[in-house]
């Protein structure tokens, strides 16, 4: 986390996207906590992996939280944030 901080810091977003999708898939493969225990569906992970298929590598988005499923965390360019928004 510390080294996200630092590239923000130094304005190196590229760096920061990067950092954050390998923190992501991270938490999301390792953590095992993206879900509700007994539920058949994930919907964290679907919202995930269709937020990461409309990003690509120009933005990032991750799981957030855990327990109960935590949240999504999408970074897009504010130009793309309607159409992000509406997809």
């Amino acid at each position: 986390m510390e080294e996200r901080a630092q590239a923000l810091r130094e304005g190196k977003m590229s760096q920061f996207l990067e950092l954050t999708r390998l923190s992501g898939a991270s938490s999301a493969m390792y953590l095992q906590n993206v879900s509700v225990a007994g539920a058949s569906e994930q919907p964290a992970m679907v919202a995930l992996a269709l937020a990461e298929e409309l990003v690509g590598t120009k933005s990032a988005a991750r799981i957030h939280g855990g327990g109960f499923g935590g949240t999504i965390q999408v970074f897009v360019p504010t130009e793309e944030a309607a159409s992000f928004a509406a997809a």
